[in-house]
């Protein structure tokens, strides 16, 4: 497929060719993870060959599974190539011929858009897996963007625990993909961030885009007991980073949201954001929570023009002590088409 068709079938412009490429394609499925230093990255796909249905169209042949593994160059440790002979040797005793492992860029989402297109230019109009669990949030919001109009699933699994130390520093403060700043002089900036364990890339981050406004939002006690250590800790890091920010503290407010019920954060960023009309304010957020909020965060971008989102980018990942485990039972799975996600809220 040309250069040309692979940008229309990206920004999903020409709903007629879609519709035919997608009568092509009935009998498959994709799948699209990533292979990380976390344990969590080898569940996803097993989980779905697992199931009943899939396991038994797959025996007698009727559809076709494509599986592309991400690999971020920046992270890439032995941890990695372990995986990956893991993966390829249970991919095989499944008889799945057409799977893929591709270096790339994590904090550069068009350039892995680019390449799983080069590979496969048909990918977005087939019904779709794309598992986020070890995604960065930026690349993950990417390419839900570029599949919000692809039949499908989102899916989530998450570690049993984090480490104390996810990142180190600030390498550069970036844009996630056309939700760049667009900063009008005339009026006050809000910045809105979803906190979690990382204190001082959120604290970087703040003074470095120098906002007139600061809204935290902060995860509140009413998730499972499951996120009750993790709503603590991150409420403590809100709390601390409240403090330090260099702001006056009437420019400062803490708003409580679930860190993993995305409807109830869905509705509460349609309150923030009713709250800071964009006629008066240039509303930035920073997306440094869990990829459940990121989630809620890219269907509000998706839907409501000209809100900017920051891509906090730190000086490395403690690969070595990131998370561990993963919980296996209910795993999270929301609809991958933009429409379904709005009427899931």
């Amino acid at each position: 497929m040309d250069k040309e068709k692979n940008r229309i079938l990206s920004s999903q412009s020409t709903l007629s060719l879609i519709s035919e490429v997608r009568n092509k394609n009935k009998d498959k499925i994709n799948y699209i993870g990533s292979l990380s230093f976390e344990d969590r990255d080898l569940v996803g796909i097993k989980c779905i060959l697992n199931t009943e249905w899939i396991s038994s169209i797959l025996k007698h042949k009727r559809i076709y599974f494509n599986v592309f593994y991400l690999i971020d160059t920046c992270t890439c440790r032995k941890k990695v190539i372990e995986h990956k002979k893991n993966i390829t040797k249970f991919l095989e005793n499944r008889d799945i011929k057409s799977y893929y492992f591709i270096e790339c860029d994590f904090h550069n989402p068009r350039e892995v858009l680019d390449k799983l297109l080069e590979i496969d230019g048909e990918l977005v109009v087939r019904y779709t897996y794309l598992d986020m669990s070890t995604l960065t949030r930026n690349l993950g919001s990417y390419l839900m963007k570029a599949f919000q109009y692809t039949s499908g699933e989102i899916i989530y699994f998450e570690p049993m625990e984090y480490g104390k130390n996810l990142s180190q520093g600030l390498e550069k403060k970036d844009y996630f993909p056309d939700l760049g700043r667009n900063h009008d002089p005339s009026k006050e900036d809000v910045l809105i961030m979803f906190t979690g364990h990382e204190l001082e890339r959120a604290h970087l981050l703040a003074e470095d885009v120098d906002p007139d406004e600061v809204i935290l939002m902060v995860p509140r006690g009413d998730d499972t007991d499951n996120h009750a250590k993790w709503n603590g800790h991150a409420r403590k890091v809100g709390e601390e980073l409240a403090c330090k920010l260099p702001l006056r503290k009437d420019s400062i407010e803490i708003r409580y949201t679930p860190s993993h019920g995305y409807q109830t954060i869905l509705c509460d960023l349609g309150k923030i954001i009713t709250d800071f009309p964009q006629e008066k304010y240039n509303i930035s957020f920073a997306s440094m929570g869990t990829k459940i909020s990121n989630l809620a965060l890219n269907t509000a971008t998706s839907t409501i023009e000209g809100l900017c989102v920051y891509d906090a980018v730190p000086e490395n990942y403690n690969v070595e002590d990131y998370s561990k485990g993963v919980r296996i039972k209910n795993p999270y799975s929301f609809p991958l088409r933009i429409d379904d996600r709005i009427k899931t809220y």
